[in-house]
């Protein structure tokens, strides 16, 4: 299953458990999702939006650049699936600013990350490559909060994109290039 088949997928009712297993088994070739795939002007994490039904999911992909490790943050109350498409990530799930569990994953394993109370930060294991994963969130999210481990209380963020269905949202971003 391709990308275009698993948006065709998500766009039917699906009961919860079943986004797992749609993520598990697409096999989405690198031709498919290069054309989403920029990255911003500043260094870190590129979030495109593939495709959003603003009542029931977003799709995105997110390129990391070498090394880089995001904020502890939430989905504003949103589960959150997502694939690793390239390299090899490291999730921290923290629970009331402390870190909890940290898990490794490579290209093909897919995760989930509950509604409620979760608090993770994501890491690209690679000093030298980027790393490429695509994200679900159901149902979409504007907002978010990223939290500091010396602080209780969360700063809410707005959630922006690099791209929008494949257009880039800015002349400095670049598209990734060969794999």
């Amino acid at each position: 299953m391709g990308l275009q088949e698993l948006i065709w997928r998500l766009m039917k009712d699906q009961d919860r458990e079943e986004y797992t297993e749609l993520l598990r088994t697409c096999n989405i070739p690198v031709q498919e999702w290069r054309r989403y795939a920029f990255l911003g002007h500043r260094q870190g994490c590129s979030r495109n939006l593939i495709y959003e039904d603003k009542d029931r999911f977003a799709l995105t992909l997110c390129c990391w650049d070498p090394g880089y490790q995001n904020e502890i943050h939430d989905h504003n109350d949103s589960a959150c699936y997502f694939k690793i498409l390239h390299g090899i990530m490291q999730e921290t799930h923290f629970q009331d600013n402390e870190r909890k569990a940290d898990k490794e994953y490579g290209v093909g394993d897919v995760c989930h990350m509950s509604r409620r109370g979760g608090t993770h930060q994501m890491t690209n294991v690679s000093k030298t490559e980027r790393a490429v994963s695509l994200h679900l969130y159901i149902p979409p999210f504007n907002t978010y909060q990223v939290f500091n481990q010396s602080s209780p209380h969360g700063e809410h963020r707005e959630a922006t994109f690099v791209s929008r269905y494949g257009f880039s949202m800015d002349q400095e971003n670049n598209q990734l290039g060969d794999f």
